[in-house]
């Protein structure tokens, strides 16, 4: 008894569906808000559903990649305690904690008060 090859059905449709669903996999792979280290898989289920008189065969098959989501992306903001609602995001510069520094944009090293700090 012979059996059928998925390359030949539907004019080689599982193949096309495979590799798009590949090309979804790498490009996962190099999305960097996904964690490098995680494995990514493809799944292929081969469903066969005969018919009452056993004489033809319904064929299925379910091609899907397993990505990995994203990385949690963590942010600050203030809470207005009068009008009970989040605000605007908190940069460490809005932070004044004594001897506290931080980069600006235009990449100094400057003190909690905003000034650049010479020799830094």
């Amino acid at each position: 008894m012979s059996a059928f090859k998925l390359e030949e059905i539907q004019d080689g449709i599982v193949s096309k569906v495979i590799n798009r669903a590949m090309g979804e996999i790498v490009e996962n792979i190099l999305d960097t808000t996904t964690s490098a280290s995680n494995p990514r898989k493809l799944i292929v289920t081969v469903t066969v559903t005969p018919n009452e008189e056993r004489n033809t065969a319904s064929v299925g098959i379910d091609v899907q990649p397993k990505l990995v989501n994203p990385k949690t992306i963590q942010a600050d903001f203030r809470i207005d305690k009068e009008k009970a609602q989040l605000n605007e995001l908190v940069r460490p510069q809005d932070v004044k904690i004594k001897g506290q520094t931080y980069i600006n944009e235009d990449g100094e090293v400057c003190d909690e008060t905003g000034s650049p700090i010479e020799g830094e």
